[in-house]
């Protein structure tokens, strides 16, 4: 069972740039650039939380109560997965161990991890808060390679806060519903 999720090295990158957010919403001057940029800043955190799928490339650390039952998978909690560091777990003699092997699905909606082929995952300590860790790399490793579908969610989430400037009375989680369905494709209702 998962327990905690951590940044362990946080991503760098303009997932989407100022400029092409103005030319969406049709701002020609500089004089609201950094509450534009507010709003983009907002919209990826927004975008992250609420979908589970991270942006800019980083790495993270995935803690977790025990091992899956015999050879039963390991599922990461965030996406896309790029790669798996290391699965460390704490062994019944209480030195931390870094399994030498494991079976890696990084595609698809959820990346999973399994002990080899006809092998079970091995003895732990399970008296210990946290005896397993998983250190991964997560997020689109460029800014191009993020989907064209999610930077135009993003648009759209900053186009309704700039829209409703000043208006205190809306929920900061209303957003509109092109982005809401934009983020049901990539996982809405899964979050981080």
């Amino acid at each position: 069972m998962l327990i905690g999720d951590t940044l362990v090295t946080a991503g760098t990158g303009n997932v989407v740039s100022l400029d092409a957010v103005k030319e969406h919403l049709n701002v020609l001057h500089d004089e609201h650039n950094l509450k534009i940029q507010a709003y983009i800043d907002d919209a990826i955190s927004t975008f992250e939380r609420i979908t589970g799928t991270y942006l800019c490339s980083q790495t993270r650390e995935a803690t977790y109560s025990q091992f899956p039952y015999r050879d039963d998978w390991l599922t990461i909690p965030t996406r896309p997965v790029s790669a798996v560091t290391w699965v460390k777990y704490y062994a019944t003699s209480g030195v931390q161990a870094t399994l030498a092997d494991t079976q890696n699905v990084l595609t698809g909606f959820q990346a999973r991890i399994k002990p080899p082929l006809n092998e079970c995952w091995p003895a732990y300590q399970a008296a210990r808060a946290e005896p397993v860790s998983v250190r991964y790399v997560v997020g689109y490793l460029t800014p191009s390679a993020i989907p064209a579908d999610v930077i135009g969610c993003l648009k759209l989430i900053v186009g309704d806060r700039y829209e409703n400037l000043g208006d205190d009375t809306r929920n900061k989680m209303d957003m509109p519903a092109a982005a809401e369905r934009i983020m049901r494709l990539h996982g809405f209702g899964t979050p981080a």
